[in-house]
């Protein structure tokens, strides 16, 4: 995955990429919110776009293949096939391509008034929905639809807890005098007390879901997230977040940091064309 990666030059990323071939790493993946400063200003870092254009190129050249994903929001709607035409432009045809809704988790959960509505699925370019319907694990479904496939869904939730142990300096010593047994018993014990004192599934879609909501969401994961962060607004929960499987939440600041200043612009070059 190249995203959050420190921006190196080209002789530097083709080193990079050499010695992750040597290892056995046969694709790199980005992840595009259109291109430009749409993009830039969605992952806060100017000239996010040109980098991650630059590496996949020297990934083709290096016989690595490319894998990318578009994100569809408001804003890079208008501008998804002018997207597709730039990467294909600079960076040549990708391996595979697909387009992807945000996560309702960290910034995305933010900037709910990014979400693509019913009203929006007609702009969808061809090859966009060619990637949704593709995707099996995927369904565009409005809020309102949400909330009616759930009360018609009587099938038991699973039971099964993911235990998620996160190691750090503050606790690696405490780990390593306890035993495996011990540890994840207690880990057991903790992570189903936070799901506990959480509401259930139809608690959250009768107090906080919108029976005529229009905001098109891609997973079931992602409306329960929704509705949990407003229920949260409400009704703040003081739990160990960590601990729940899936559940990102809401990230603490509402914007990644401030775009970092490259000077002046940068420009990728093609032949006698501009890519700003």
């Amino acid at each position: 995955m190249l995203g959050g990666l420190k921006m190196l030059p080209d002789d530097e990323m083709r080193k990079w990429l050499l010695v992750r071939r040597e290892l056995g790493i046969d694709s790199v993946g980005a992840a595009m919110a259109g291109h430009g400063l749409v993009h830039d200003r969605w992952n806060g870092r100017e000239g996010d776009f040109e980098f991650p254009m630059r590496t996949q190129r020297l990934a083709r050249e290096l016989g690595i293949g490319v894998h990318q994903w578009l994100f569809v929001t408001k804003s890079t709607l208008p501008i998804l096939d002018e997207t597709v035409e730039i990467l294909d432009s600079f960076v040549g045809p990708a391996t595979e391509r697909n387009a992807r809704l945000f996560l309702a988790a960290g910034y995305g959960a933010h900037h709910e008034d990014e979400r693509i509505t019913e009203r929006d699925l007609d702009q969808l370019p061809t090859w966009v929905v060619d990637s949704f319907n593709a995707n099996r694990s995927a369904s565009l479904r409005p809020e309102r639809e949400w909330i009616e496939l759930f009360r018609k869904d009587t099938t038991p939730l699973e039971e099964d807890v993911l235990l998620q142990l996160y190691v750090d300096d503050d606790n690696i010593d405490r780990i390593e005098a306890t035993s495996c047994e011990e540890t994840f018993a207690d880990l057991e014990r903790r992570t189903r007390a936070v799901f506990a004192s959480m509401p259930s599934r139809e608690e959250l879609r009768e107090a906080c879901g919108d029976p005529d909501g229009t905001k098109i969401y891609e997973f079931p994961m992602d409306i329960e997230r929704a509705w949990l962060d407003r229920y949260l607004d409400r009704q703040p929960l003081h739990l160990d977040w960590s601990l729940t499987r899936d559940l990102v939440g809401r990230s603490r600041s509402k914007n990644p940091p401030p775009l970092v200043r490259l000077g002046s612009a940068n420009r990728l070059r093609n032949g006698n064309s501009e890519v700003v």
